[in-house]
């Protein structure tokens, strides 16, 4: 028969109950100890084997773990409400057989008090317990239970009054001590100074302090300690994080005891009030600051050109728990703010202002100057295309004068600023560059340049573009024939030439090239203007001359006419 019960809940202590089962079976064999997830028969009625076993048992142990009570079923209520739960059936037929129930308590739980408990089984809160904790201590405890279990009328006295009072003289009682030995916390000072039975305290600390180290050592090391409802060890800190400066935190100490009891410590730690006003930072558009910007430093000059017209800051505090204004404007730690500038030529004052915590003020302040309006009317840079400019471009300098072939019709003139606030205006827009259409060949054209300042001073560049007059070379630069030979030998200024050419010839060639590519020839050897060379074949009658013309026109018009007479002889 079974003479120990381990009853338990799967999933609220499997893994220590298993521990628990194993040296029990060490110590009394495997006969000798019941656990209910091994041990119940396939096909059975749970409901009576479980009360069969318990009637077969002298000592019936509990185990129960922080989820054993707050386990819930699938309708969301706790399993011991459930008539046919099994940790509930063993626990009531334990009960009503007057037999040792040993409260096992593991994983840092406590007996549950007798109101959480179903009216059958509460009489479990009032059975004295036993604490088995994890490693290193869990032999030592076992070797507790080993040791009561083993005592002479313990097992063997099934359902008498000698198990329980046994069990009673030989099983020490749950230790009620909910005390803290001591308490101590990191920075600051604990007012009044610790006391095991003063439950409250205070603690100040600066306003720059952020968090603070709390220290709770336990009077009984079987007791349990939580930090603001977080598991807490025993002599080790915990670090807790405190409210905004000026604002207090509420730090809670509860100390639960073997037996369940609790005894709560409250610590308030005030954090001062803080007292800074500076700025972290001081970012500004356009800038740069002068001086560089130092937190210690409250007044500031910018210089800007006198086309911005607005200016940005973006301040940021060091402490975020103090407050500012950008000229009267509430603003955040690192919001920008865009001003308006005063007119060119004058300041524009920017006031910030940081109030502290604590009320202390700081004003910062940025003057921004407005450059006056330009007088600049320079170019920085002049171009023509296609063509250069005589002399070369200099800002300084503002007349040119640009030569081009007779064949350009117009030119492209391209003019920078040197001041993008300058305008310009006549010939060039403001845009900076035109197409200008050229007069005739042999014609000049003005192009005008004026660039006024912002302050309405104008300056005026002047190019002279020179359109070549069309060329008046109506030479040849070569005339040949073939078969035969020029009489006299060809220049270009000899316009009249002789071949003889034998009567077995009854065809000639005559080539001819221009000096300038451009004219025009025509007549019996014609070549338009951009072809250099013409070329003709002749077919000759015997003892009949043939003459060729060839009229060269230069592009001003001016005609040359060179002739070939070719005559075929008997010989």
């Amino acid at each position: 028969m079974s003479t120990i019960l381990i009853s338990y809940r799967r999933e609220d202590s499997a893994d220590v109950t298993g521990r628990i089962y194993d040296r029990l079976i060490h110590e009394f064999g495997r006969a000798l100890v019941f656990k209910d997830v091994d041990s119940i028969p396939y096909g059975i009625d749970f409901r009576k084997y479980l009360d069969e076993q318990v009637a077969k048992c002298e000592v019936f142990l509990a185990v129960i773990g922080p989820n054993w009570i707050r386990k819930r079923g699938t309708k969301g209520k706790s399993k011991l409400e459930d008539p046919t739960d099994f940790v509930r059936i063993e626990v009531e037929s334990a009960l009503k057989r007057q037999i040792p129930v040993i409260p096992v308590l593991v994983n840092g739980a406590v007996i549950p008090p007798a109101d959480r408990l179903p009216t059958s089984i509460r009489d479990l809160s009032y059975r004295n317990g036993i604490v088995v904790r994890h490693d290193p201590d869990f032999h030592r405890d076992m070797d507790r239970l080993v040791a009561y279990l083993k005592l002479p009328g313990v097992i063997g006295a099934s359902g008498t009054t000698a198990a329980q009072a046994s069990m009673s003289s030989q099983l020490p009682a749950l230790r009620g001590n909910n005390s803290l030995a001591g308490l101590a916390v990191s920075p600051g000072t604990l007012a009044p100074a610790f006391d095991a039975n003063v439950q409250s305290y205070t603690v100040s600390v600066a306003n720059n302090v952020g968090s603070i180290n709390v220290t709770p050592t336990l009077s009984d090391p079987a007791a349990t300690v939580t930090v603001n409802g977080q598991a807490a060890i025993s002599g080790q800190a915990r670090a807790i994080t405190l409210n905004g400066p000026g604002h207090g935190t509420k730090i809670t100490i509860i100390v639960t005891a073997q037996n369940g009891n609790d005894k709560t410590y409250l610590v308030t730690v005030s954090r001062g009030v803080s007292a800074n006003n500076n700025l972290q930072g001081l970012a500004i558009s356009p800038g740069p600051l002068a001086p560089a910007f130092n937190a210690g430093t409250v007044g500031y000059t910018v210089n800007v050109g006198s086309g911005v017209t607005q200016f940005t800051v973006t301040p940021t505090l060091q402490d975020t728990a103090a407050t500012m204004t950008v000229n009267n404007q509430a603003t955040n730690s690192g919001q920008a703010r865009t001003i308006p500038l005063n007119a060119a030529g004058s300041s524009t004052f920017i006031n910030i202002v940081v109030t502290a915590q604590n009320g202390a003020q700081k004003a910062y302040s940025v003057n921004v100057m407005r450059a006056s309006l330009d007088v600049n009317n320079n170019l920085l840079a002049l171009m023509i295309t296609p063509g250069s400019m005589n002399p070369p471009f200099a800002s300084g300098t503002l007349n040119y004068t640009v030569d081009l072939a007779t064949d350009v019709t117009e030119v492209t003139v391209t003019a920078t600023k040197s001041d993008s606030n300058a305008v310009l205006s006549g010939d060039v827009p403001n845009q900076g560059q035109a197409t200008i259409p050229l007069d005739g060949p042999g014609t000049s054209k003005q192009v005008s340049i004026i660039v006024t300042a912002s302050n309405g001073v104008s300056k005026t560049y002047a190019l002279t573009v020179n359109r070549a007059a069309p060329a008046s070379n109506n030479n040849l630069s070569a005339l040949t024939v073939t078969p035969g030979t020029l009489v006299p030998a060809f220049a270009a200024s000899t316009t009249t030439y002789t071949v003889e050419v034998p009567l077995s010839v009854d065809s000639l060639t005559v080539s001819s090239t221009k000096s300038d590519p451009n004219a025009v020839m025509s007549g019996d050897v014609p070549a338009g203007a951009g072809v250099a060379t013409g070329q003709q074949t002749f077919v000759l009658t015997p003892l009949v001359p043939r003459s060729v013309s060839i009229t060269v026109t230069a592009l001003n018009g001016d005609t040359k006419t060179y002739s070939v007479t070719i005559v075929r002889t008997l010989f």
